[in-house]
């Protein structure tokens, strides 16, 4: 049996693959040229992995040595030590000699973050507010044994193998069980409640995500003071009279035909309960929103601008019964009253001459004798 490899990695020939796996992790580290060590050594190490890892070529190397990898596409031979390396412990790009190898640990991933919706009326969104939040995470609580992690052996990553003829392809992704730590932990979790002032600015847009960094949940096998960030996302609650799209306000108004022609101008309350006169008169084409300029919600970007209202009418056609409108037709048929002036107007009446009168009244009949006034 051939046991220069074996003497390479520093274990017996009958060594399993786990106990090969976790001494090339030690020597890997030890011999990384970043950490001072011989660029061929460490070569040798990987070139060692990577036969004794694969069945087919453990037993030919076990049988005739490196004479008999020669031609054989999955041989170690010609494979880039810091791809290997990588596997173990991530890209090792910009790989910092002073920074205790704790490579793996900075490109594990962040725990996942926590969303949580805090809602808001219109109202509040126009004019700003203060809220309080309550805050509830999950922190790991005392210690917890650590054992190896057995969905990928330790190492960190999973190493996926694809057989294409003659040719042997590998990828390698980051354990999802203990989250590339080659290691399971096991704390238990426990809520925490907090509560925060949470300032919302005018104008604020729903969907507005406002993070905590680090102040999320933690899982049971984080690192202490590891955890994910908390994220307060702004929800908008649906509002009665008005609807928002982006900086502007629509809302709808119902009028009926008899407003249209009788109007001039219809009061209507603002979001912030402020009342305005909407003047019916500069309306000219009611299929159309008809535009408010500066009327609608504060700017995101500049609270002190606004923008603007578009009001939807809705015309309503007046129910006038047959009875109604029958009177209406005879009122405006009638003729109109008298001006109160014309109420009164002397009238003359002249009494007849009677026989043997005088001779004044003989000499002037045209003269009235007396004077009456008649009234209609």
């Amino acid at each position: 049996m051939h046991r220069a490899y074996y003497d390479t990695l520093g274990v017996q020939p009958n060594a399993t693959t786990d106990e090969i796996k976790r001494a090339y992790k030690k020597l890997a580290l030890q011999k990384h040229p970043d950490k001072g060590g011989n660029e061929e050594e460490f070569k040798a190490l990987g070139t060692a992995y990577k036969v004794l890892t694969d069945e087919n070529t453990r037993r030919i190397y076990d049988q005739m040595g490196e004479e008999g990898l020669r031609g054989q596409s999955n041989s170690g031979f010609g494979v880039n030590p810091h791809d290997i390396f990588a596997q173990f412990f991530g890209s090792d790009a910009g790989f910092d000699p002073f920074a205790g190898f704790n490579h793996h640990h900075q490109h594990r991933s962040q725990p996942p973050s926590t969303v949580q919706p805090v809602e808001c009326s219109l109202e509040e969104l126009f004019s700003g507010c203060t809220k309080k939040v309550k805050v509830t995470r999950k922190i790991a609580k005392g210690k917890a044994k650590s054992e190896p992690c057995t969905a990928c052996n330790g190492m960190g990553v999973i190493v996926h193998t694809v057989h294409m003829g003659h040719f042997m392809t590998q990828t390698q992704q980051r354990c999802g069980s203990c989250d590339g730590r080659g290691v399971l932990k096991n704390k238990k979790l426990v809520d925490e409640t907090s509560y925060i002032d949470l300032e919302i600015q005018r104008g604020t847009q729903p969907d507005t995500q406002m993070i905590l960094k680090g102040k999320g949940n933690e899982t049971p096998s984080s690192d202490d003071g590891e955890c994910g960030d908390y994220i307060l996302q702004i929800k908008q609650s649906d509002h009665p009279r008005f609807q928002r799209e982006n900086d502007d306000l629509v809302a709808t108004i119902t009028l009926t035909d008899a407003d249209l022609l009788t109007c001039a101008s219809v009061p209507m309350a603002h979001i912030d309960s402020s009342t305005y006169s909407v003047d019916i008169s500069k309306m000219t084409d009611l299929s159309k929103p008809y535009k408010v300029a500066n009327m609608g919600m504060p700017k995101t970007d500049r609270p002190s601008e606004f923008g603007d209202l578009f009001i939807i009418v809705k015309v309503e056609k007046t129910d006038i019964s047959a009875a109604k409108r029958a009177h209406i037709r005879t009122l405006l048929s009638m003729e109109a009253e008298p001006a109160p002036s014309a109420m009164l107007h002397p009238v003359l009446v002249t009494r007849p001459a009677r026989e043997g009168g005088s001779r004044r009244n003989a000499r002037f009949p045209q003269q009235p004798e007396n004077v009456q006034c008649a009234q209609q």
